[in-house]
Parts: C-alpha cells; sequence; structure tokens
C-alpha cells in the first residue's frame, strides 16, 4: 500500500513538472527568475495583416552589411523575403561589396511565390574605405519608379559620410484616378557627425522640393541614429516629424531607437497615422541569435493613402 502511495505520488510530482516547466522557464543562474512563457496560442502572426484596399505600406530597413556573406545563406535570404513581401516599397541601407547581386538574389527570392519585386540601386557611396549602397525594392504591382530622375545628393564638400539617395515614385495609376506621387530620400547617418548630418535634412528637403518642381510629398527614411525625442528637436522648426512614438525600439535587441520615417506635418497628408516596426524574432520565433543573423535592425513601417491629396 505504501509503496502504491508513493508510486502515485511521484506520477503526480512528474505531472506537476511537466506542467510547470510547460508554462514557466528559469532564466540565467547568474540572475535566477522565473518568467512565464508566452502562450504559443497568442504568439504573434508571422506577417502584419494586409494593408486596408486604399493604403500602400512603406518601409525602412537597415540589412546589416549585406553582401556576398550573407546572401549566400539560404535561411536569412528566405527570412529577408518574407520581410520584404510585407511592404509595397522599402528603403534599404548598408548593402555592401557586390550589392547589386546580393539584392538581385534577393529579388528573386521575394518572386518565388509569384510576387513582381523590382529593385532601384544606388551607386557605392562613402567617403572612408567603407562604402555602401543605398536601394529601394518596390512591389511593380502597386509603385511604379522614374528611374532617371533617381539619383544621390551631390556632396562636393563632403558633409555626409554616406550622401543621401532620392528615388522617384507613385501610386500605379489602374489603383487610383488621381495616384499618389511622393519623393523618397534614403539616408544613413553617421553616429560620430550626428548633429552636423541631422541639421542638413532640411536643406536637403527644400532642395528636393526645388527640384522636384514643387512634389511637396518628400518623406525621408533610413538609420537616423537618433531617436524621436532626439530628431523633433533637431527638426521642429523644420514641420519634418518622426512617424514613431518615443518608446518604439527599432534595434533587433530592443534598447534603442535609431531607424524612422520623416513626414512633413502639413504636406504629406497621405500618411494615415499608422506606423510600426516588424520584430521578425517574435514573428519567425527566432533566436536573439538566429535573428541577429538577419539584422541588427528591425523594419519601421507607415502606411499612405493611395490617392494625392
Amino acid at each position: 500500500m505504501r509503496k502504491s502511495r508513493l508510486l502515485i505520488s511521484l506520477i503526480a510530482l512528474a505531472l506537476l513538472s511537466i506542467l510547470f516547466f510547460h508554462h514557466y522557464r528559469i532564466g540565467g543562474l547568474d540572475q535566477l527568475r522565473l518568467e512565464r512563457r508566452d502562450n504559443p496560442l497568442v504568439q504573434a502572426e508571422a506577417s502584419l495583416p494586409h494593408s486596408p484596399h486604399n493604403s500602400i505600406r512603406i518601409a525602412t530597413f537597415n540589412l546589416q552589411v549585406f553582401g556576398r556573406t550573407k546572401s549566400s545563406r539560404l535561411e536569412t535570404m528566405q527570412s529577408l523575403a518574407r520581410i520584404g513581401r510585407q511592404f509595397d516599397l522599402i528603403a534599404l541601407q548598408e548593402i555592401c561589396g557586390p550589392g547589386e547581386d546580393a539584392v538581385a538574389l534577393l529579388v528573386e527570392e521575394m518572386n518565388r511565390d509569384g510576387s513582381q519585386y523590382d529593385y532601384l540601386l544606388s551607386q557605392p557611396l562613402g567617403r572612408s574605405a567603407f562604402k555602401q549602397q543605398f536601394g529601394f525594392i518596390f512591389n511593380r504591382q502597386s509603385i511604379a519608379v522614374d528611374r532617371p530622375r533617381s539619383c544621390s545628393i551631390e556632396d562636393p564638400d563632403a558633409l555626409f559620410e554616406h550622401p543621401p539617395f532620392v528615388g522617384y515614385f507613385q501610386v500605379q495609376p489602374q489603383l487610383s484616378q488621381s495616384p499618389f506621387q511622393f519623393t523618397l530620400v534614403n539616408v544613413q547617418i553617421n553616429p560620430e557627425n550626428r548633429h552636423a548630418e541631422l541639421e542638413l535634412m532640411d536643406e536637403i528637403y527644400s532642395l528636393i522640393w526645388k527640384h522636384g518642381q514643387g512634389e511637396e510629398d518628400v518623406i525621408m527614411l533610413g538609420d537616423f541614429q537618433s531617436d524621436s525625442t532626439t530628431l523633433r528637436s533637431i527638426l521642429g522648426p523644420t514641420k519634418l516629424l518622426p512617424v514613431l512614438e518615443d518608446e518604439m525600439l527599432t534595434n533587433t535587441r530592443l534598447s534603442a531607437q535609431v531607424d524612422n520615417i520623416l513626414v512633413h506635418s502639413e504636406a504629406t497628408s497621405e500618411f494615415h497615422g499608422n506606423a510600426g516596426t516588424f520584430r521578425f524574432m517574435r514573428r519567425f520565433n527566432l533566436s536573439l541569435q538566429e535573428a541577429l543573423a538577419i539584422s541588427d535592425h528591425l523594419p519601421v513601417w507607415a502606411e499612405f493613402q493611395l490617392e494625392e491629396k
């Protein structure tokens, strides 16, 4: 009888242990702590919800040294393709080495499901030995590009480490009687010269506005090496405002906000007010190491109306 009770107790203890470790996990031994596991039934969906039928979703993504090495990793490229297909248009930073080959491979991977993405690249840019290309990947079913007008900002006085790259786009005419036309300025700020480069954003906005014959919808996006509070303090008089709230973190480790999208508070009324980040580590159920193999940045996105206002 005693043996039977002991056996029943051991079985009960084993069942309780299984239930315990199903719902909790033990943190590192240096800081022993108990943490509730995420319920698998309420984990994030792998994809963003579809944009409203009258909207496009524009994003920016620092790919963190995207070139031959990263583009040779099949799992990384598949993850990048899944990320890229969340958006109608995505601005890319830190394309390095034989960048065109890497981006072409990424677009090929994105199109394996029948999608129709294409790309636009700058020339390699940079004052130091570290040269990079800026890029745009866009869905040809929703976005048209004016390739001849796209160009890098001329910077004879070397004010930027990486002069911004400008792309001219519009919503495909079949989607709207008055398609939204917009100019994207792809930016990567040098952290060692951050304040000086950020102060030039107003001058760049004015330059592009005049060059674009009065095109008011100039959107700046990329890696600003600054949070929204800092951007507002420097750019406040220009009426260029970041789309992200202050507490929204944009690096993969979720420790800082450095990436953003800037819209003119009066000129670009096509901005819905809907914006965010794509936390692919959580959505794809990746470890931190697996996520960092993709990038140490998160994509930042914002939604805009199809119709020109």
